[in-house]
């Protein structure tokens, strides 16, 4: 789960793409989640926008661990056992 507040909003989002989203100003104890209101539409979508790019910029880009071969045919990656 992954979780970005901003201003009066907090949006919790997991990796099935189920969320919820509060307005903290109205709801400080976040009872009532907006994630599926229309009214919230532009405010959500905004905020997933942005922690997605978040998420994104801090990825760790590890290298392919040995073993693995890039093929000549449109397949891709095959592992290989090391002999």
């Amino acid at each position: 789960m992954r979780m970005l507040r901003r201003y009066n909003w907090k949006l919790v989002f997991d990796m099935n793409g189920c969320g919820q989203l509060y307005n903290l100003a109205d709801d400080p104890a976040e009872i009532v989640s907006l994630f599926d209101s229309s009214e919230s539409r532009d405010v959500r979508l905004g905020l997933v926008e942005e922690l997605l790019t978040w998420t994104l910029r801090a990825q760790d880009p590890l290298p392919l661990p040995g073993g693995y071969n890039e093929r000549k045919n449109h397949s891709g990656y095959y592992w290989t056992p090391e002999r």
